[in-house]
């Protein structure tokens, strides 16, 4: 993740194209291949969200935009909420719901550092929370092929939130990780929600084991042996 920004910053931000909204950056939650993302707050009912930063110089504005409104038309507790998106000067600009503990990703990184399971009450709490968002965005028809640790997200109330849903990447091309990837999305060959249950499945072994299920001295190797069902053999030790 990246480090707080020395000074906040008011930035204008032009929403939906219809107002401009006062919002002051906090600090960088974290940089990626694929841009940045801050946390905010709003000038005018002093709410704190996440704002994530994407370039995407030349690309199709129309398919990005259609996509961008129906992720707001998403409305679930374990989603993180879509609240605008908004193009200004080549930026792709994506402001949802801020989670204040962070993501499983960073969960999973302390307890491995600390050689600690995590408890499975909470674990088992956790999934049944993802699979009641995947039931109903895939009740939609809405696959969303990313689900990995670090799209998983926890309130400060400890409940779980999926986020960061994989369109804007596909509609972007940009090429992204798939260690959590089924073998079909890693073949980049047709897929639905299966695919969803398949990267779920992977996250929750990694979670309850601390151990990732593929081995591989390369991810080239390691999306082999994805493709192919060839996963370690893990044992918890209690």
């Amino acid at each position: 993740m990246g480090c707080a920004s020395s000074s906040e910053e008011t930035v204008p931000v032009k929403e939906d194209e219809k107002q401009t909204e006062n919002i002051k950056k906090i600090k960088s939650l974290g940089k990626g291949n694929f841009g940045e993302v801050f946390l905010i707050k709003s000038q005018m009912d002093k709410k704190k969200s996440a704002l994530k930063e994407i370039p995407i110089k030349n690309k199709n504005i129309d398919l990005i935009m259609n996509e961008g409104d129906n992720l707001k038309e998403l409305d679930h507790p374990n989603l993180i909420f879509y609240k605008s998106v908004f193009i200004v000067n080549d930026i792709l600009n994506v402001i949802t719901e801020y989670a204040e503990k962070g993501d499983l990703n960073n969960e999973l990184l302390k307890h491995k550092e600390q050689n600690k399971y995590f408890d499975e009450n909470q674990l088992l709490n956790w999934l049944m929370q993802i699979c009641l968002s995947l039931q109903y965005i895939h009740e939609k028809r809405v696959v969303h092929s990313d689900i990995k640790p670090s799209n998983i997200f926890i309130t400060k109330k400890n409940n779980i939130k999926l986020g960061d849903f994989g369109i804007f990447k596909r509609i972007l091309n940009f090429e992204e990780e798939k260690l959590y990837g089924a073998p079909e999305l890693i073949k980049k060959n047709e897929y639905s929600t299966q695919a969803d249950i398949w990267s779920l499945g992977v996250t929750f072994c990694h979670l309850l084991t601390l151990e990732y299920p593929f081995e591989g001295k390369n991810k080239d190797e390691i999306y082999k042996n994805i493709t192919k069902g060839k996963k370690k053999i893990i044992k918890r030790k209690y």
